[in-house]
């Protein structure tokens, strides 16, 4: 009778366990209408995987200061199934043409496309905002700061969220 008990006791456990995860990964859904958003691998100049992680970084502090509700960033793991699935590769950066028809692949709205560039001790890091259903560019420089070796500085979330309100007034009057 014990051993009955303790195997419903853990039954449960483990269920409510798993109910907890489904209502995790419901919450990080966006709303429908909320615009979504892809960084891209940036061009660089230096050998290595420097552009990956440039874009990497601004994923991350994009996540960080602007919420989901607002901004949705697609994320990379479904940005790189795609690719793989088209034929490029993950860690080449795509041309404006091809950015933008994976742009409409995963029904982004707009995309961020990049240089980064090594500059003695320091990292340049220039970045744009571009529309997938135009191609017209929204906000130049999104971000210039030079990152040292402490790390990135600089207001990224703050010049992305500067930059899409002329988006969306673009979009009231188009």
């Amino acid at each position: 009778m014990s051993v009955r008990i303790s195997q419903i006791a853990w039954l449960g456990l483990v269920a409510s366990g798993m109910a907890g995860a489904v209502d995790a990964q419901v919450a990080r859904q966006p709303d429908p209408n909320t615009p979504r958003m892809m960084v891209l691998t940036f061009r660089s100049n230096a050998p290595g995987n420097s552009g990956v992680q440039a874009a990497d970084a601004l994923r991350s502090r994009l996540g960080s200061d602007i919420p989901y509700k607002q901004l949705w960033q697609i994320p990379n793991t479904e940005i790189n199934a795609v690719l793989e699935a088209s034929g490029y590769r993950k860690d080449e950066p795509l041309s404006s043409n091809d950015a933008r028809e994976l742009g409409r692949q995963l029904r982004a709205d707009e995309f961020v496309q990049g240089t980064v560039r090594k500059d003695g001790e320091s990292w340049k890091i220039e970045a744009t905002l571009h529309l997938v259903r135009a191609a017209a560019v929204v906000g130049r420089d999104i971000r210039q700061a030079r990152r040292r070796r402490k790390g990135a500085r600089g207001r990224t979330g703050r010049g992305a969220q500067a930059a899409r309100p002329r988006e969306e007034l673009r979009q009231r009057c188009s």
